[in-house]
């Protein structure tokens, strides 16, 4: 046989094979040393109740009695940083400088009776706004700490819940896939998406309400660590391959959520109600069991991930989710030696959405 041709074929073969075959593709963080990303996170959320079941000392009351109530709240939250990787290795930044250069947020509510229509806006603020953090990994202890840059500082207590991940590196394959290629996504890991970068200290503005800022305050958790609790569920995604847009090769990551769970939040609920009571300052003694505080949430909904290849790092994100919560719960009180119980079934459904763009700096 002649050695020549038989190269040639073979050449010719694994030409035709590679042209062929799926594409193949590296989806991972590898940032240059050096580089800066701006990145403008926008998510939204809308909820109306949809039935609203009160029960006080075994009477039902006609949603009547409450003027045939119906209520929806929805708020929205920007936040825009600017990310400089001043090193990175093994798929993880190992020390990053994020300037927060605008952090806003604001909830509203429209509700509707009998009697009229009430509608309002809360606006929410940080102290996290214009300064500056340093996140270093702590190799030995398998986590970043989060400090100050000596030129800008802030309030210490807000480095407590930050989160580094705003790439959303939660989301990648973690290995080589390729067009078609699925992976699992751990569901607990959708709290970096909806809240990035953890806890970022909003705080309603002008609130004096003594007993209403002790009720929020008991409830402003880890708002991050507490949605990653409820997120049990199915998270896929799948690799669509590469597409070019002005001139960037991007690969194209569809993300699919099917969220069911169901947590108790007695415990919650009993230590705001607690602080909300030591506030008010009544002399009256009140005590009170939370008999029952179990919240289902359900989320349906898909998304698509773009990460800059060429670069190493999140080009864009656009995930829009349907939901789902249904509140029971009950309580019993006894106030002054007067006994009461009640109990109530809220159920609510709407969407939320994030919406994350970048550019280079």
């Amino acid at each position: 046989m002649n050695t020549l041709a038989t190269r040639i074929a073979s050449c010719a073969g694994l030409v035709c094979l590679a042209a062929w075959s799926p594409t193949a593709g590296e989806i991972a963080f590898a940032p240059s040393k050096g580089a800066s990303l701006a990145k403008n996170f926008t998510i939204a959320f809308e909820l109306k109740v949809d039935d609203l079941r009160l029960n006080v000392d075994g009477e039902e009351i006609d949603p009547s009695m409450m003027g045939n109530l119906t209520l929806t709240v929805g708020g929205e939250s920007t936040i825009a940083v600017v990310d400089r990787y001043a090193d990175s290795a093994d798929g993880r930044p190992l020390r990053l400088v994020r300037a927060f250069e605008d952090l806003a947020s604001a909830l509203r509510f429209q509700a509707d009776s009998d009697e009229g229509s009430e509608q309002g806006d809360v606006p929410a603020a940080s102290e996290l706004e214009g300064t500056r953090v340093v996140f270093a990994w702590n190799e030995a202890e398998s986590r970043y700490d989060a400090t100050y840059d000596e030129e800008a500082g802030g309030p210490a207590e807000l480095l407590e819940g930050l989160s580094e991940d705003m790439d959303l590196r939660a989301l990648l394959p973690g290995n080589s896939v390729s067009t078609g290629d699925t992976w699992e996504i751990d569901p607990a890991k959708l709290a970096d998406v909806f809240f990035p970068g953890g806890n970022l200290g909003f705080a309603p503005e002008g609130a004096e309400d003594e007993v209403s800022a002790a009720f929020l305050e008991e409830l402003d958790l880890d708002q991050q660590a507490f949605f990653a609790k409820l997120l049990l569920g199915k998270v896929t995604a799948t690799y669509r391959g590469d597409k070019t847009e002005d001139g960037v090769e991007l690969a194209e990551v569809a993300i699919e959520v099917d969220i069911a769970s169901s947590t108790d939040l007695s415990d919650i609920v009993r230590r705001a109600i607690d602080a909300a009571i030591q506030a008010s300052g009544e002399d009256v003694p009140v005590e009170f069991s939370i008999d029952k505080a179990v919240l289902e949430l359900a989320l349906n909904g898909a998304g698509t991930l773009l990460w800059n290849a060429g670069s190493g790092h999140v080009h864009s994100l656009e995930l829009k989710v349907d939901d789902t919560l249904a509140l029971d719960a009950a309580i019993s009180v006894d106030v002054g030696g007067e006994e009461h119980q009640a109990a109530v079934t809220c159920e609510l459904s709407g969407t939320q959405s994030v919406e994350l763009s970048t550019e280079s700096r």
